[in-house]
Order: C-alpha cells, then structure tokens, then sequence
C-alpha cells in the first residue's frame, strides 16, 4: 500500500473502492468526510470520481486547498469541478496509443509479453487545490 511506504497513516474506511464515476465519487467522499477523522488529504484515481469528490467537499463546505487537499489522476480542465484541480497526468496518450499498437503486432509475431513492458512517467500539473499540511 502506498500509504506505508510513504509512512503516511492511511485509514481502512478512507480506502473505498469501485468509484469510477461522479456519483460513486461523490458518495464516496461524503463518506470519507463523515468519518470520525477525516483525512487532510485525497487522492482520487479517476478524473470522473474526481468531478464528484469535488463536489462533495464544495457542498459540505470544505476549504479546498486548506482544510483538505485533493489530487486527481487524469485531466479535469473539462470537468464541472470549477478549480484549477492539482492532477496527475499521463502525457501524449496519441504516442500510447500508437505504442500499444506496435506492441500488441510484436505480439502477434511471438515477441514474449515480458518483453513489451514499458513505463511511462505521469506528470503532476500543479493546480489550487493542495495546501500545507496543518499539525496538531
């Protein structure tokens, strides 16, 4: 889990699976936000379930950026979030494409799969929704 490789407490209940759209991330944060400790920061790991955990903390009136921040994989200039959202992005998803292409044809001429790992390196775009933590 990454939260114990980072030595961040992570919280069982703050872990909540299967968000894969607005509503899902909007249910989802509300219940991470009616926990007995909240946490001071989020990672959403979709920009869909990102639009709804946005919206959860607007409504319960939550200071983003100061009370709690939030980061979302995947782009969200789109999205009806209505901030500058801080992202983690995965660049030139065309040249991905067109990669998984050139993969999925050297599979079908016998390349072993092992031999077609790659690792791209995500981006974090900055935005207006992390802030310092606040001790104590």
């Amino acid at each position: 889990m990454l939260c114990c490789r980072a030595a961040v407490e992570c919280k069982q209940n703050h872990l909540i699976e299967n968000t894969n759209d607005r509503r899902s991330g909007y249910l989802a944060m509300q219940k991470i936000l009616a926990s007995d400790t909240p946490p001071s920061a989020v990672i959403v790991d979709n920009h869909m379930s990102g639009v709804g955990a946005m919206r959860a903390l607007l409504d319960a009136g939550v200071k983003i950026g100061q009370d709690t921040s939030i980061i979302v994989w995947g782009k969200m200039e789109d999205s009806l979030a209505g901030y500058h959202v801080t992202t983690i992005d995965q660049p030139h998803p065309d040249l991905a494409g067109a990669k998984m292409i050139e993969m999925l044809l050297s599979l079908q001429a016998g390349t072993p799969p092992e031999q077609l790992q790659v690792l791209w390196q995500p981006v974090l775009i900055p935005g207006e929704t992390v802030g310092q933590v606040k001790l104590g």
